[in-house]
């Protein structure tokens, strides 16, 4: 046999033994807020009018089927439907949480084509931050917080130039040095964004008063001073006064007195 031909022959029997046993095929995890619909296409097999196709939820339970695009059959109490190209579409995502939903296509004669699995996860939309601020001292203190709803996966604060951000929290927090400028703070999950910004600007430090409290502690130290100067010119003055009243006495004592007679 012809090489060639061989090759042919080989890569059509791989074909069908494909066609035959099916293949399988995941998809990405797709995200949905809370409440919205979404559509699940089959993976990689955008057109199934001709086939059966059969989608199952996450607990294996059968959400709709059909046997081709005019004959079909789905689940009373599915807020779900079933389009003629295979796909589903469910009206209403309640649930926050993960699910995976799994589809299975045969052909007329009953051979399986395709399965596929795709993952779903509810979250809620991340919800708007709060920003506040504190000017304390020669700093000032910035806050970005999202007090409620979902963690965001994300949160980024700028101020001015400066950027930090952090993963998987609720709050964030920075000082600078630098008192006045734009603050800004974005966060984010897998489905949505939200951001608030403001001018900040805080009141200027005034001069005066420093200088008057250093005033106030050298005046107070001058006259701890004085007071010690003062007090120790006394102290040694009584002494000496003291000294010079008992000489004094010392030189007119009578000869009786020291003795002699």
């Amino acid at each position: 046999m012809n090489p060639q031909r061989a090759r042919i022959l080989y890569l059509c029997m791989g074909f069908w033994i494909l066609m035959d046993s099916g293949w399988a095929a995941d998809t990405g995890r797709v995200y949905v807020a809370l409440n919205d619909p979404v559509l699940l296409s089959i993976p990689g097999y955008p057109n199934a009018e001709r086939d059966q196709v059969t989608w199952k939820d996450g607990k294996g339970n059968t959400m709709g089927r059909f046997r081709d695009s005019s004959s079909y059959k789905q689940i009373p109490g599915c807020e779900c439907e079933l389009f003629s190209n295979g796909s589903l579409y469910l009206k209403r995502m309640g649930t926050v949480g993960d699910e995976t939903y799994k589809v299975e296509v045969h052909n007329q004669k009953g051979n399986l084509m395709k399965t596929g699995s795709i993952p779903v996860t509810v979250i809620e939309r991340v919800r708007s931050p709060v920003l506040n601020h504190s000017c304390t001292g020669r700093q000032i203190a910035l806050r970005c917080q999202v007090p409620e709803g979902p963690i965001p996966t994300n949160m980024k604060l700028s101020w001015n130039d400066k950027v930090t951000e952090k993963s998987g929290t609720r709050t964030l927090e920075i000082t600078d040095k630098v008192k006045s400028g734009k603050l800004s703070c974005l966060v984010w999950n897998h489905l949505s964004r939200a951001n608030q910004s403001m001018e900040i600007e805080c009141p200027k430090d005034t001069p005066g008063l420093d200088l008057y409290i250093m005033i106030a502690i050298a005046g107070g130290a001058v006259t701890f001073l004085i007071f010690i100067i003062t007090l120790i010119y006394f102290v040694r003055r009584r002494c000496c006064h003291q000294e010079s009243r008992n000489g004094k006495n010392v030189g007119v004592m009578s000869p009786y007195q020291w003795g002699l007679v």
